[in-house]
């Protein structure tokens, strides 16, 4: 499996899922710091770099650990 690189896993998971919180149910209590490491790892990264693509998005203020 190739790994897409950060920056493209960025703009995927943006538009993928941070751009559709509208249709997200609204009683739903969701982490999105999780939802960014568990798309990281749907990507094939291990725990470890998925982990820190969440920090990343974290970083620059995109996802939220609720």
């Amino acid at each position: 499996m190739t790994l897409i690189s950060f920056a493209d896993m960025e703009d995927k998971f943006t538009k993928e899922v941070l751009e559709q919180e509208a249709s997200w149910h609204p009683d739903a209590e969701l982490s999105t710091f999780s939802m960014a490491a568990g798309y990281a790892m749907g990507h094939g990264y291990k725990q470890g770099k998925a982990y820190m693509f969440a920090m990343d998005l974290m970083d620059k203020g995109l996802v939220f650990d609720d």
